[in-house]
């Protein structure tokens, strides 16, 4: 298997998106795939201007010729995608987003019914089910409920490219993953994704024992971490 992963987190290998993501690419790497992963805010990626060149003046291909030209050639060559995002806002980072928006060549004008919605159909029918995507997310606040939003978007997003998404794996509390002292809360949580990593890659999906793990709640308590992390901002706020 073949799995191009991004990194869409300005902090980039500094930051907690990047622990996940190391993670699940181990435990892919360790069942026989090949993985690249991209740092999205080395690479100059224009936003999509809405020209629809790529539908009809140039079909299949950008008016810009930047780093997008080569990263569209690796994800058709991919067979999983992995986004890696920390939560901005509610969702996920603008080096993602922007990126989405400029895989508008890979879909075709013409409209055509899709389940319960109209769709703009895949262009390369040679590519039909081949591809399929993960979601790792970290965001600072301890709820889950936090990924909501960023979960709703590729779950359209996956319906209107035609690519499922296997996975979801999103941890909140992120700064326990920079901490040594939040191993407790997290070493069961990255086994998970290490086996989430394997599982896939020779099974297709996850087991119901990873799923509940990956699912469940952190389990700190609220007024802990509250004192932990206001601590952990106040420190630097002095700093300044």
């Amino acid at each position: 298997m073949k799995i191009l992963a991004f990194n869409s987190s300005p902090r980039m290998e500094k930051g907690a998106t990047d622990i996940l993501l190391n993670r699940f690419l181990e435990g892919a790497k360790y069942a026989g795939a090949e993985a690249e992963k991209i740092f999205l805010k080395n690479k100059k990626i224009n936003n999509c201007i809405g020209c629809f060149s790529c539908w009809l003046d140039t079909p299949g291909v950008c008016i810009f010729k930047d780093d997008m030209t080569e990263i569209l050639e690796k994800m058709r060559e991919a067979e999983l995608w992995v986004f890696g995002t920390p939560i901005y806002h509610d969702t996920m980072t603008s080096y993602l987003k922007t990126a989405i928006e400029r895989t508008l060549p890979f879909k075709h004008p013409l409209f055509k019914k899709y389940k319960d919605r109209t769709i703009h159909p895949w262009r390369y029918p040679e590519d039909k089910g081949k591809h399929k995507m993960v979601i790792i997310s970290v965001c600072a606040f301890p709820e889950k409920s936090h990924f909501d939003a960023l979960s709703y978007t590729f779950k359209k997003i996956s319906i209107n490219m035609e690519v499922p998404i296997v996975c979801e794996i999103f941890f909140p509390a992120s700064m326990l993953l920079l901490s040594k002292k939040g191993a407790r809360y997290t070493d069961k949580f990255l086994k998970a994704v290490y086996s989430a990593g394997e599982e896939i890659v020779k099974k297709g999906k996850i087991s119901a024992k990873t799923k509940e793990i990956l699912n469940k709640e952190i389990e700190i308590p609220k007024r802990h971490f509250l004192l932990m992390a206001n601590r952990w901002w106040k420190k630097r706020i002095k700093l300044g």
